[in-house]
């Protein structure tokens, strides 16, 4: 009785300061694309989603020594649906999204695909490895360049270090308040007698995205939609191609039925959104239906472990 008291003071501890440093977050981040003069989808895509997916790489590494592939790639591929179809469902549920620069996510997209269908019909080995960490390097040097005119605008460098400075502190109360989340939950599910199984299927690549979800919800509340799809794209891309391409410098990946079921499930999630977006804006219903598809995807996990 001590433990679970203990796990649920944790929980209530956690959850309000993931709460108010994800709002602070995205406060923070919107100052600094003004100052910087880096585009806010830039600043989701890598800043914020780079420091917000380290819950996923902290498992790839620790997945690493025991040779756990099925780990590794189960926790990014799912952590990857879980952003886009029920991290963006829910944000578009509620508030509805408008997208500005719908090019910028699909070219995520495209690079958070292309690893995995290059390893179905080739193999997952070092040299694919190499040329992930390549591909998120360039890509996140582009983005992070501020324009010539955006430069001009820039008069404060030590505002601007400021503000940067309180843009990290930030991410990493978000962190701490989301693994103190995590170590609640996790216990609390050991105490009850829940099945380790499905918890390590389901529940922990939707626990590791709790960054990512209190983000969803602080920029969709403040209108941030750069910040909110950035930061969700940007996920993806960093779990497949800097993660997914660390890991695969160490580990040889070989799939099974099931790995190939999360590929696909995990097109299927970017289709939809490709699909919507297309009109530049996600309404209420199509936020339901992208939830919709994340339940299907959950009982198609539990039936197949």
């Amino acid at each position: 009785m001590l433990d679970v008291l203990i796990y649920l003071t944790l929980f209530l501890i956690g959850a309000p300061l993931l709460i108010k440093s994800s709002d602070y977050c995205v406060i923070f981040a919107s100052k600094y694309s003004q100052l910087s003069g880096i585009s806010k989808t830039a600043i989701g895509a890598i800043i914020i989603s780079t420091l917000t997916s380290l819950p996923e790489l902290f498992v790839a590494i620790a997945s690493i020594p025991l040779k756990e592939s099925e780990i590794i790639i189960g926790n990014l591929l799912g952590a990857n649906i879980t952003n886009v179809l029920l991290l963006i469902g829910i944000s578009a549920a509620i508030f509805g999204i408008k997208i500005k620069n719908k090019i910028r996510f699909f070219e995520m997209i495209i690079f958070a695909t292309i690893p995995f269908l290059y390893g179905l019909f080739f193999t997952f080995d070092a040299t694919l490895g190499f040329l992930c960490l390549i591909i998120f390097f360039s890509l996140s040097k582009n983005l992070l360049s501020p324009t010539k005119k955006s430069r001009k605008r820039i008069k404060n460098r030590k505002q601007e270090l400021e503000i940067l400075v309180k843009l990290l502190f930030s991410i990493l109360i978000l962190l701490a308040s989301a693994e103190i989340i995590v170590l609640s939950i996790k216990n609390l599910s050991e105490i009850i007698g829940f099945s380790k199984t499905i918890f390590s299927a389901l529940i922990l690549s939707l626990l590791t995205t709790l960054p990512e979800l209190s983000v969803s919800i602080a920029s969709s509340k403040r209108n941030e939609y750069d910040i909110l799809l950035g930061n969700i794209f940007g996920s993806c891309f960093v779990n497949v191609n800097l993660i997914f391409g660390f890991s695969l410098l160490f580990s040889k990946f070989l799939l099974t039925t099931k790995e190939i079921l999360l590929i696909f499930i995990s097109i299927i999630s970017y289709l939809s959104f490709v699909i919507f977006a297309l009109d530049n804006k996600l309404e209420r219903l199509e936020g339901l239906i992208m939830i919709l598809i994340y339940i299907l995807y959950v009982f198609i996990g539990i039936s197949i472990i």
